[in-house]
């Protein structure tokens, strides 16, 4: 697997495709991007990058600011990547700015394992999580349920503590599709209609926002989910997505 790399998404609804590409970097890839930072990075970027000390810190956004800009040059065809610059919107979510009146927008997410970017079509929200599978942090997430929600694994042919990780990723993943984050109780975002799908991916609408799902797959070591409009169907799987 290479360290990074984009992936259109081949979304389809009723009568229409949406342009969509996913972005994926791994943090082993941070040497690299290093010692190429000005070939992606716009002078405002790279000036913020320069003054942060925390090492941890200045990873996560150098890996994050690639795999935001890995999705939008693909789905620009834009080749130069420091001309396109990455700012935050006012709740912090991650928004797009190049040359062009009609951008994408972009939705980001990091953990350990791995940092992954959505650029989609603006107007038709979409929101990625990722998050490492964490079998101790069970109680946690349980914390973050309904009833419902709890007793949802009873008939699936997985784990609870797993699929109390994944229920907690399509949260994320939720909140970040209506664009609030952390500012909205979790408990809101219930899910529903939790089923296991032939390809191994988890999917699930939503309780009090009918108008989106979510799927998640289980990867090696971390959790994808993806929360978009319930009519569209995403025709790339991550069943093999080490």
């Amino acid at each position: 697997m290479s360290k990074y790399g984009s992936i259109d998404l081949e979304i389809k609804r009723e009568n229409r495709s949406v342009k969509a590409v996913f972005s994926f970097v791994y943090p082993e890839a941070y040497p690299e991007l290093v010692s190429v930072v000005d070939s992606f990075l716009c002078p405002r970027e790279k000036k913020y990058w320069e003054k942060v000390s925390h090492e941890k810190r200045k990873t996560s956004y150098l890996t994050g600011r690639y795999a935001s800009k890995l999705a939008a040059s693909m789905y620009l065809a834009e080749k130069n990547l420091s001309k396109i610059e990455i700012r935050k919107a006012i709740f912090e979510q991650p928004i797009i700015c190049y040359e062009t009146f009609e951008t994408p927008e972009v939705t980001l997410s990091h953990c350990s394992q791995l940092v992954a970017a959505i650029a989609y079509e603006a107007g038709h929200y979409m929101g990625v999580d990722v998050e490492r599978l964490d079998l101790s942090k069970t109680d946690v997430y349980k914390s973050q349920l309904t009833e419902a929600e709890i007793s949802a694994p009873e008939n699936l042919p997985l784990a609870n503590e797993l699929v109390y990780n994944a229920l907690w990723t399509m949260k994320e993943a939720l909140s970040k599709t209506i664009k609030v984050g952390f500012m909205t109780p979790f408990k809101i975002l219930e899910t529903k209609n939790l089923q296991v799908q032939s390809d191994g991916s988890l999917t699930a609408d939503f309780t009090n926002f009918a108008q989106y799902k979510c799927i998640s797959w289980v990867l090696k070591e971390c959790i994808l989910s993806i929360a978009l409009p319930r009519k569209s169907n995403i025709g790339h799987s991550f069943e093999n997505f080490a």
